[in-house]
């Protein structure tokens, strides 16, 4: 195999807890993420040369070697195929917002360690991808895993979920951009953060319960994301009928999830015009899809 396409698809936060710090800085995380059909398209190509050419017609992407990408792909060829010469053209269709909160770099990362491990024939179950991911960046196993997990330390202690019923949604990414690492100071300068038990919204996801799960949303981000944009498209997304409305991530996307999907396309056409970027979709079952091999 010389020539591979992947589907990376973007996730959400249903719920997001942060519970501690450890001593390296790494903040501990309780949190529920979702995969949804929002989704960057990568092709993975081997050169005869060595190193990444990158190419993506997005303003603002990275090119080089910091790009997530090249790093997950130099991190699993220099450990599993450090012999290996050849190097890899991937091009890159970017649909997943950026600074959103919704893992648009991870779900890269995340298709680049399953490209490298099927063109590399290096033979890696996700297990051993989720612990090289782990070392890349904190959602990146999630994306690999993908579908619905209960996350937990950094991200990496993946707890599936069975959760197979479409789960209608609009996003919105307001032109606000949040800084992840902005957002974790903000919220340790909190004097008494709010907390929420991640056990309800677990129960209505396991019983496919709509109103428990509308009810158990929950952020601690938001104490600190205090944004006229973000607040603008959570109301925009009330108005619209959403049952539950919540912020992704450290921001500044938001979603709005629907009773079906009829409902969705409505509250989509009635707001589209008043929004950048915004997205119709639903949830998925995995992290990640190979739609071409060659």
């Amino acid at each position: 195999m010389n020539r591979i396409t992947i589907k990376a698809y973007a996730k959400i936060n249903l719920f997001l807890d942060i519970t501690g710090r450890r001593e390296n800085g790494y903040h501990e995380l309780d949190s529920v993420m979702m995969s949804v059909g929002i989704a960057d398209i990568l092709t993975f190509e081997k050169k005869a040369t060595a190193g990444f050419e990158l190419i993506c017609g997005k303003a603002g992407f990275p090119l080089d070697e910091s790009n997530i990408i090249c790093k997950a792909a130099k991190a699993l060829l220099e450990k599993h195929s450090p012999h290996d010469k050849s190097g890899l053209r991937i091009t890159v269709e970017k649909n997943i917002p950026s600074q959103a909160g919704m893992g648009g770099g991870s779900a890269d990362g995340a298709a680049a360690l399953i490209a490298v491990n099927e063109l590399y024939e290096l033979g890696l179950d996700e297990n051993e991808l989720i612990a090289v991911g782990a070392k890349i960046g904190a959602d990146v196993p999630f994306c690999i895993k993908g579908g619905c997990c209960i996350c937990r330390g950094i991200g990496e202690k993946l707890t599936e979920i069975a959760f197979d019923t479409p789960l209608p949604m609009v996003v919105i990414k307001p032109d606000a951009a949040i800084s992840t690492p902005a957002a974790y100071k903000a919220y340790d300068g909190l004097s008494a953060p709010i907390h929420k038990e991640i056990a309800d919204i677990v129960s209505g996801i396991e019983r496919n319960d709509w109103q428990i799960i509308n009810s158990s949303l929950f952020n601690a981000f938001e104490q600190v994301a205090n944004i006229d944009e973000i607040e603008s498209a959570k109301a925009d997304l009330k108005q619209s009928g959403a049952k539950g409305v919540l912020m992704t991530g450290s921001g500044s996307a938001v979603f709005g999830l629907y009773n079906s999907m009829e409902n969705a396309q409505k509250a989509y056409d009635s707001i589209k015009e008043t929004h950048k970027e915004i997205y119709i979709c639903t949830s998925k079952t995995k992290g990640t899809e190979i739609i071409s091999e060659g």
